[in-house]
């Protein structure tokens, strides 16, 4: 996480998790399937559940992928 920006994160609450849902997930995981367990995931639980977009969802993948070469390209710690 980027310092001071912890209190600007939206905690997902009232999620409505199936147990068929929960069981595909796993089975994508456990396959070595990540990318797919997380559309899964995406499609139920952001797009259905919490009504974001197909840009949203991407806005928020690219949030996670410019983190991640943050912290593996040394600006998180300057």
């Amino acid at each position: 996480m980027v310092p001071r920006e912890a209190g600007n994160i939206r905690i997902l609450k009232d999620v409505q998790a199936r147990a068929d849902h929960l069981e595909q997930i796993d089975r994508y995981l456990c396959q070595g399937k990540t990318d797919d367990a997380y559309t899964l995931g995406d499609d139920e639980i952001l797009m259905r559940q919490f009504g974001l977009s197909k840009r949203e969802v991407a806005l928020i993948h690219r949030g996670i992928e410019t983190l991640k070469h943050w912290r593996t390209s040394g600006h998180a710690h300057k």
